[in-house]
Order: structure tokens, then sequence, then C-alpha cells
């Protein structure tokens, strides 16, 4: 099999094809690599796929390597790992079919050092390319390199160009990535979950058509955020079961670990004592970049809120405003970072206003970052006494999380137990160990500890013995 022909394999046809096919290379060749590659990054190995692609691009010469490049660099480009890319870049190139590839490669490249959009002229050799295999991938190129230069209506316009040319030829894998692209356009730029909520499950469906397990995930855990955002709990629920149901590849089993979905689910029914439990443990985690404990820095100060504990919830607040986007060395912070960072800072503005901090909630409100981001600034309004419903579907699940806590905050309901912990103080009365409990309510033996302690201090009494016999006296359990 030539190194031509099974390049147009690898980013065409499903995983099913993809075994066949590698039957017919013969082990050692680039042929081999590209094909082993391709059915790699379907399994969700996307380090594995890289290693057998850096291990062919070290053997390979003039056309062979032209390809293990054209494979190799979008995978660099997907990693951030510029360095790696910059030295591929530096290679001679021989193959006239592929005289674009390595111009589109470096866009990519020049956007996410220097922030320079693609030309008008690049786009229009791209889309003049006979070959519509390759014109759809150098489509989507551009396109990722639009989204990471702000200019999210060419991103858009591109990667649909993009899907176009890869549904004429029938390219199931490219067909899928150039889905989970738009998803991606839509879900930081326009805001429009809606659209990116169509987008995610095109993606599913198409991932799931050519067997890539990868991007069938990956649409899955999308929508699963996506479910959470918008506040709608019936599709959460489903989605949740369904992820938890599947053996998932460790790349996006940290993903769906480091979600926080699951924090909103417990926030929608006051559950603040899990809340606080859940984002302590994702804020501890290794993989969370900088954005993200932002994120959970903001929700855990809501779940402070909720649980009577001001000053705790004074520093979690001022924790979470304390991020600034700065991206890396060279590198500008990404749509999503960027994206974190206003919902981290709303959900911490919204915090300063229930706790009595309203002057450093009302100045964050203010500033330009967050009045040029009307979704997130609605929390504001939430905070105030707004339905959280009224909001925009962006961040519809975050507001209903502020109206909790919200409601929680109301002096007349300072003393009141939420159900959650109705329900754990109910089991110690009933002489159940933290453990039992954990077990009864299937919840960690963490959170449970969480609701105890916020008893004992909702009820300002000290220990379990004591909290016991005040809830007695008033009539809270019998």
């Amino acid at each position: 099999m030539s190194v031509e022909t099974a390049f147009r394999v690898s980013v065409a046809r499903g995983y099913e094809a993809l075994r066949a096919a590698l039957t017919q290379a013969p082990r050692g060749t680039v042929a081999h690599a590209l094909l082993s590659s391709a059915i790699a990054q379907c399994e969700a190995d996307v380090a594995g796929a890289t290693r057998i692609l850096e291990r062919a691009a070290e053997r390979a010469a003039g056309t062979e390597l032209d390809y293990v490049i054209e494979v190799l660099g979008p995978l660099y480009v997907s990693a951030d790992n510029l360095e790696r890319l910059e030295l591929l870049l530096t290679a001679p190139q021989v193959t006239p079919k592929l005289a674009l590839s390595r111009e589109t490669l470096r866009c990519v490249y020049t956007v996410r050092q220097r922030r320079a959009p693609p030309t008008s002229d690049l786009k229009d050799r791209v889309a003049a390319e006979d070959n519509g295999l390759l014109r759809a991938r150098w489509q989507q190129r551009l396109a990722i390199a639009a989204y990471h230069a702000d200019d999210f209506e060419t991103a858009s316009e591109l990667a649909l160009a993009a899907v176009r040319s890869y549904t004429a030829v029938g390219a199931g894998r490219g067909l899928a990535a150039a889905y989970s692209l738009l998803y991606a356009i839509h879900y930081v730029a326009t805001g429009d979950l809606e659209l990116a909520l169509h987008y995610a499950r095109l993606q599913e469906k198409s991932a799931k058509a050519c067997g890539n397990e990868s991007l069938e995930v990956a649409a899955l855990v999308a929508r699963y955020e996506l479910a959470a955002e918008m506040g709608d709990h019936g599709a959460l629920i489903a989605l949740r079961r369904r992820l938890r149901a599947r053996t998932l590849p460790q790349q996006y089993k940290e993903r769906f670990a480091r979600s926080v979905a699951d924090v909103l689910y417990h926030a929608w029914a006051a559950d603040f004592a899990a809340v606080y439990v859940a984002v302590t443990h994702l804020a501890g985690s290794a993989h969370s970049t900088p954005e993200e404990r932002a994120l959970y820095a903001g929700l855990q100060s809501l779940a402070e809120v909720g649980l009577g504990d001001a000053a705790a919830a004074r520093r979690s607040a001022r924790r979470a405003l304390a991020h600034v986007p700065t991206g890396g060395r060279r590198l500008r912070p990404s749509a999503h970072a960027r994206r974190y960072l206003h919902v981290a800072h709303g959900l911490a503005a919204a915090t300063c206003l229930l706790n009595g901090d309203t002057v450093r909630g009302r100045r964050t409100f203010e500033k330009k970052t967050l009045r040029s981001d009307p979704a997130v600034s609605s929390l504001e309004a939430v905070a105030d006494g707004a339905d959280w419903r009224a909001t925009s579907p962006r961040v519809r699940g975050y507001s209903r999380f502020v109206a909790a806590a919200r409601d929680a905050a109301k002096p007349r309901r300072r003393a009141i137990l939420s159900p959650a912990e109705h329900l754990v103080l109910q089991s110690m009365a009933d002489g159940k160990t933290a453990g039992e409990i954990a077990e009864d309510l299937d919840r960690s033996i963490s959170t449970i500890r969480a609701h105890i302690c916020a008893i004992i201090r909702k009820l300002k009494v000290h220990g379990q013995r004591a909290a016991l016999a005040k809830a007695r006296k008033v009539g809270l359990v019998s």
C-alpha cells in the first residue's frame, strides 16, 4: 500500500475500515504507521498516536515525511506543543500535492504565537483546491487559526465549508472533528448553547457511525457540560448515567471527573455541603488549569454562603477574583479560559452581594470584562432577587445556583437546615454512623461529615450529641 493511499484511508475511513487496511500495510512502513496512528486516535489514545508518528518521522524522508507531517502537525496543535510543531515546519517539503499543507500549519502556529489571522489569499487558495479531502482538512485548519485569533465569524464560515467538503468525500472522522470545532465556536463565541448542543449531537452521531470512540465520548461529555450550564436537570441525569455506564478512555475520564456538571447538580438541590466537598476535590486536581481553579473558587464561595460561613465565603470570592487571564509565556489565553474567568468573576461578585460585601460586588460587575458579557452580568440581577429562569441559557445553571445560595442566605432561613441536612440529622437521631449514612444516601463520607459540621454550626452547639439534643428540643427530630 502506498503512503498516499494509507494517508487517504487514515483520515477518511472509519474504525473497521482502518483495521482492515492495516493488514495490507507491511509492518515498519510509514503507511503502517499512518494507519496505526489513526486507529489509536479512534481508541482515544492520542499520546500513543503521536508516538507512532514521531517514530515514523525519524525514519521517513521526502514524500513520506510530508504525509507524516500532514497528520502529526495537527496533533501537536491540539496539544499546544508548538515547539515540536516549529521543528516540523523547518523540514523541506517535496510533494507538490501538499503545497498548501505546510502553509496552513504555519498559519495556525503564527496565530497561536502572534495572533495573526489567516489571510484572504490563503483562504481563497485553499477553497480552490481540487482534492476534496485535502481541501476539507485545510479549511478546518484555517478555521482553527481563525478561532484562536478570535475571528469567530470566519472560523464558523470555514468550519462549515469543511463540513461540506468532508460530506462530499464521505470522510466521517473528519466530519465529526469539524462538528466538534463548530460546537467549540458557538460555546465560547456566540453563546448560542442551543446551536452548540446541535453540533455536539451531530458530532456524536458522525463519530458513532465511523467507530471513533474518542470523538463520540468527547461529544457526550460536551453535551453533559451543556446540560449543566443550561440548567437542564433531566438531560443532565440521563447523560450522567450514560457516561458512568461506559468505560471511558483516560483523557475523557479525567475531563468528566473535572466537570462542574456534578457540582451544579448538587447546587440545584441546595446540597451546599456536597458542593463544597466536590469543588474542594476539583481544586486539588493536578490537571486543573488556573482558570478552572478560579471557577471552582467562585462555586465554593456560593456553597459557603449557603452553609452560612460568611468569612470563608469572603476568602473564596477574593481568591476567584484574584485570577486574571495571563496565558502562557508566549500564548494568549484561549477563548475557553477567558469564559471560565468571566463566570468565576460573576459568581464571586454575586457572592459578595449576598455576603454583605456590596461595594466589591458592584465594582466587579461594573468592570469592562463583565459588562462586555451580558449573560454573566445577569448574575447580578439574580443575586438581587430576579428569577434565575429569565437569564440567558448560557449561564442558567449557574444562575440557579446563585438563586439557591440567595434563598439560603435570607435571614429568616439561616437557622433552617437544608433538605439534605434534615436527612442526615434524622439518620443521626436513628443512631447511624457517618459511614452508614453515606451508604444509605449514596453520598461520600466526606460530604456527610461536611453536612454534620454544617448542622452543628447552624444549631450553634459543640459536637454531635449537643446538636441532637438541641434538635430534639426545638422539634427538628423526634
